[in-house]
């Protein structure tokens, strides 16, 4: 049986996060493992408050898992920290699983996830070793500076990632579409 890694945040209504992607996973057919990054307190409507794992606790947790079993996939969400992307960035790169990073910047009800220090250490060490980048539409716009949707795709293959897909969800219309591009 595959294996997936999800190391992402704890969303208690289950419609997100780590909860979301065993879910997936399983109706894959695929054994789901997961390490929580962050404990966030919310629901489809609000979003209260989140809290990042420290990023020791994060990586014994990895470790954990490895020892078990390696992943043919390992897939992040939303990470809580500057330390945790470095601790991950750190950890992926020595794996020989495909990496698709989701990188979650704030809830769809507007919460932010991320500072300054967290955006740019996804911009410098988790990114240009993504197998795909999935970041939604204002995702997109945020982590490149780019509007155009196709100048943010080559943002993200430009700094290494090796595949993008930009979510096109959030637009403020009654029909999304997505874009996905590659480095072929």
């Amino acid at each position: 049986m595959k294996i997936a890694w999800s190391i992402a945040g704890s969303d208690p209504s289950g419609f997100a996060g780590l909860h979301a992607d065993l879910r997936a996973f399983e109706a894959l057919g695929v054994h789901g493992m997961a390490a929580v990054s962050a404990l966030s307190s919310q629901n489809p409507s609000v979003c209260e408050s989140v809290s990042a794992v420290g990023s020791e606790l994060l990586v014994s947790q990895l470790h954990a898992m490895r020892s078990f079993a390696a992943p043919s996939a390992i897939k992040t969400g939303l990470l809580g920290s500057e330390h945790n992307v470095r601790a991950i960035a750190q950890h992926a790169g020595v794996q020989s699983a495909a990496l698709i990073v989701d990188p979650v910047c704030m809830s769809s009800t507007g919460f932010r996830f991320m500072d300054d220090a967290t955006l740019e250490a996804y911009k410098r060490k988790l990114l240009p070793i993504a197998s795909l980048v999935t970041p939604n539409l204002p995702e997109s716009v945020e982590l490149s500076g780019q509007q155009n949707i196709k100048e943010a795709a080559s943002y993200f293959l430009n700094i290494g990632s090796q595949a993008v897909l930009i979510k096109g969800g959030h637009r403020l219309s009654d029909w999304a579409s997505d874009f996905f591009s590659d480095t072929e």
